[in-house]
């Protein structure tokens, strides 16, 4: 692992929480302090973040259901 620029990183999360994915954002990072400040007996694994890595870029292209459209499709 490369070691951390601590005003490059701050800069990055600073640009990412001001824009459209600052909820996701929020939300790994509320993930990994959870994990860090407790122990979990299910850490995330290679897969798993691979998984998510994967996710994040359908979101970029836009590929994602909106809760209307899912409600739509389910009938709901």
């Amino acid at each position: 692992m490369e070691p951390v620029h601590e005003n490059e990183l701050f800069a990055k999360v600073r640009a990412i929480a001001q824009s459209s994915h600052g909820d996701l954002l929020r939300k790994f990072v509320d993930i990994l302090y959870k994990q860090v400040e407790e122990y979990d007996e299910e850490p995330l694994t290679k897969e798993d973040l691979t998984t998510i890595r994967a996710a994040e870029e359908a979101i970029e292209r836009g590929e994602y259901y909106t809760l209307e459209e899912l409600k739509k499709e389910l009938d709901l």
